[in-house]
């Protein structure tokens, strides 16, 4: 190899050794435990029950339940119901048991009750979630914790997206956006049915919606599907 092939293999591999550690950074290790079985828990509301979804495949839920699947056997949990915001959601999640080890918190949507909410009313809902995440964090210590923001416009979600970046960060977990997704035309039923007529809202995530959410999932989760390649 001469000096050109070498400084183009070294760049190469430097250029490599950048995403990796970029991919590193954003993401969380799942291993697989010793007894084989990812125990994985997702607290949330509608969204976390797969409101408007066509089928429950295509819910993020299942999207990424299917993905974990892929790597071991799963034993998901769900905690938390449709239009539950953070005080009645937050009992169930800590319920749910211990030791689990992934987490996925989907809380916020139903917090944010106006169109234009006051500082007191995200301060009130940062320091719930705050409390909420400590909490389940000391039960499952080793948990990937990955949280994310509200399903709602960043206008009105920015102050409650602080809150639960701030949270998730100081418990070593990693923290994603939702909002840029709802505002995305297709990723909402706007004509008030799905495809079979069912009547629906404008607000709930399309399945194109639902497969957002889970790749923002996804990308906090360190599986060998995501790593950065040559």
């Amino acid at each position: 190899m001469d000096n050109t092939e070498a400084r183009a293999a070294q760049a190469a591999a430097d250029q490599l050794a950048e995403r990796q550690a970029v991919y590193d950074a954003a993401s969380i290790d799942v291993p697989v435990p010793d007894d084989g079985v990812i125990d994985y828990l997702l607290v949330g509301d509608s969204l976390a029950n797969g409101a408007a979804a066509t089928t429950p495949a295509l819910s993020f839920r299942e999207i990424v339940g299917a993905q974990l699947a892929a790597k071991a056997t799963v034993n998901s949990v769900l905690a938390g119901k449709a239009g539950q915001g953070i005080d009645l959601i937050a009992p169930q999640a800590l319920k749910a048991g211990s030791d689990f080890d992934v987490i996925v918190v989907e809380v916020g949507t139903n917090d944010v009750t106006t169109s234009n909410p006051t500082q007191a009313e995200a301060a009130a809902f940062a320091d719930s979630y705050i409390r909420f995440l400590s909490e389940l964090r000391s039960q499952s210590p080793a948990a990937a914790l990955v949280c994310l923001g509200p399903w709602r416009n960043a206008d009105v979600a920015s102050a409650f997206e602080e809150a639960v970046e701030v949270a998730c960060t100081e418990q070593g977990g990693k923290f994603r956006a939702l909002s840029k997704h709802y505002t995305v035309k297709e990723n909402r039923w706007r004509d008030g049915s799905m495809p079979d007529g069912t009547p629906t809202d404008n607000f709930h995530p399309s399945d194109l919606g639902h497969a957002d959410i889970a790749s923002e999932v996804l990308s906090a989760l360190r599986l060998d599907r995501a790593r950065p390649s040559a």
